[in-house]
């Protein structure tokens, strides 16, 4: 549900109204921290978002390396060494979510965004139904999206030799992580890049961001996927000793799927339009009913 928070923000600031980005952090607070059961990672990720939004990227990769060293050391003394198992494992993940989590917000309100961060208020409780709307909205698109992957697990564990095939749903999950991270870091620049675009009012260069984005995206895809062509019998010895697995590219189907849809909307989508609905809801949810600066000069209004 946070993930609405990364449109906003993006929108906010390409719009010049970075003050509003604090009271949209706090609302995503308020909505994460009612409906979450991890409640560690409710807090962290509108702050990643807030941070995206600004650019503001190498001060959250060094928090996470320094505390991903911390929490490397953390599980060799008390797992390793101590021998606490799953339970000290789990506690520790816990414990150093938290310390993210407190670096971040120092971060936050050290100073450094004094225009974005004028402290907590009132005003994060406003708006609220339309906030959860467009968070309803984009949990639906990732709950989906997480489901079809433990639909399939499922109906793997169906098949007549399970075991066998739940080695190669292993294999097949990781390599899709791989290829994940370098995917979702494409997908929270260019999501940024496209909510500054439209909320500065400039639909072609949102749909320009979007057409470099998918088009880099997939020229890494393909080096993956030639790697896994080239090594397809020697890959899968990474993650099982089983001589019968193979890679099962099945799964592989419905993502594809998935992209082409994806393509075909981002193709058809009337970029004009979307800087519109921008504008318009940064002057709802901003308060402001003056005419902002970016949509002056905006191609949509000549």
């Amino acid at each position: 549900m946070g993930s609405a928070l990364e449109t906003l923000c993006g929108q906010a600031v390409g719009a010049g109204q970075v003050d509003m980005l604090g009271i949209y952090i706090q609302r995503s607070w308020i909505i994460c921290g009612a409906t979450a059961l991890l409640f560690a990672y409710a807090a962290n990720f509108p702050l990643q978002k807030f941070f995206q939004a600004q650019s503001k990227v190498w001060a959250m990769t060094f928090i996470s390396g320094v505390v991903l060293a911390l929490h490397v050391v953390l599980n060799y003394v008390f797992v390793t060494r101590l021998g606490h198992g799953l339970f000290g494992a789990a506690m520790i993940g816990n414990v150093t979510w938290w310390i993210i989590i407190l670096a971040q917000f120092a971060y936050l309100v050290s100073g450094c965004f004094p225009e974005a961060w004028k402290g907590f208020s009132m005003l994060a409780f406003s708006n609220l139904a339309a906030f959860v709307r467009l968070s309803l909205a984009s949990a639906v698109m990732l709950c989906l999206e997480l489901w079809y992957y433990t639909a399939v697990l499922i109906l793997v564990g169906l098949l007549k030799n399970a075991q066998l095939e739940v080695d190669i749903m292993s294999v097949c999950i990781n390599y899709q992580l791989w290829t994940l991270m370098v995917a979702l870091g494409f997908n929270a620049a260019v999501s940024v890049r496209v909510s500054n675009e439209l909320g500065a009012n400039r639909p072609k260069a949102a749909r320009f961001s979007v057409i470099m984005a998918v088009s880099t995206s997939a020229a890494i895809g393909a080096v993956f996927l030639a790697v896994f062509l080239a090594w397809r019998t020697e890959l899968p010895r990474f993650f099982s000793d089983n001589e019968e697995v193979g890679i099962w590219v099945g799964m592989s189907i419905g993502t594809l799927l998935q992209t082409a849809v994806l393509l075909i909307i981002c193709f058809r989508t009337k970029w004009e339009k979307q800087a519109m609905l921008a504008e318009e809801r940064i002057r709802e949810w901003g308060g402001s009913s003056e005419t902002l600066p970016a949509a002056t000069n905006g191609s949509i209004h000549r």
